[in-house]
């Protein structure tokens, strides 16, 4: 069977295809950059230790703080870039057998190398699973500072709401 070719089929496969591979390189591209964080106050991986995440957007660090950790839990990383997601932020939390228990992070967004508060319009979250197994339950909160997100894992619903 012998197939026709217009010069209009032509065009349109011209510029659809390298527009396809862009679209698809830049819908990859994080929107935030979590990497490499320093520890300038506190102590490493307990309850009031404060790091500085540099240029997770341009011009802006994140300062990130441990509120709290409740009793039977542990950070073993802040950040652990071996799986996952490197860009993301994937702190490694252990949690003692039996045991109820949470971690509790604040994010400040600041100018680069500075202290002042930077607004953010657009701030992706997404909790995921960790790796365990029998009676594992997980629970995740979000604080969106006048409001929050709760996801039950169990029934894998998704709430919102204002405080």
């Amino acid at each position: 069977m012998k197939t026709n070719v217009t010069l209009k089929t032509l065009l349109k496969k011209f510029f659809l295809f390298p527009l396809l591979i862009i679209s698809l390189f830049t819908a990859a591209q994080p929107d935030y950059n979590f990497q490499n964080p320093v520890l300038y106050s506190g102590s490493d991986l307990q309850a009031g230790a404060k790091y500085r995440f540099s240029g997770v957007k341009s011009g802006v660090d994140a300062l990130v703080t441990i509120k709290s950790l409740s009793p039977g839990v542990s950070l073993n990383q802040l950040d652990a870039t071996s799986t996952g997601f490197k860009e993301a932020f994937q702190p490694f939390i252990r949690v003692d057998k039996n045991t109820n228990g949470f971690v509790e992070f604040e994010f400040t967004f600041v100018k680069a190398g500075l202290s002042l508060p930077v607004s953010m319009a657009y701030v992706a979250a997404t909790p995921i699973d960790v790796d365990g197994s029998g009676g594992l339950y997980e629970q995740d909160q979000i604080n969106m500072g006048g409001g929050y997100v709760n996801y039950d894992l169990l029934n894998t619903q998704l709430t919102m709401g204002q405080v």
